[in-house]
């Protein structure tokens, strides 16, 4: 499984992370930066399904910086904020 302390290993060496970036898209299709961002909504996806749990706590809980970045990106990924979505869900 990718993590995050492999992305940042490769952030040491400039050469090294853009063979990394060239080869990680080469076979997931997305940058890591893109590919983490996905992987952040789906875990919001998740976690919305539960009335229960404020949009700011979920925005931290996958890693936005806050309730708009997680809003924005949601967005972006599935044409829905995440308002939208909860409502839908429930």
């Amino acid at each position: 499984m990718l993590t995050v302390k492999l992305l940042e290993r490769y952030g040491e060496n400039a050469a090294e992370e853009a063979e990394f970036s060239r080869q990680f898209r080469k076979t997931i299709g997305d940058s890591p930066h893109q590919f983490l961002m996905r992987c952040r909504v789906e875990r919001a996806l998740g976690l919305l399904t539960d009335a229960g749990h404020p949009l700011s706590d979920i925005a931290i809980a996958c890693g936005f910086s806050d309730q708009a970045h997680l809003t924005r990106l949601f967005k972006r990924f599935t044409g829905k904020t995440p308002g939208q979505y909860r409502a839908q869900a429930i």
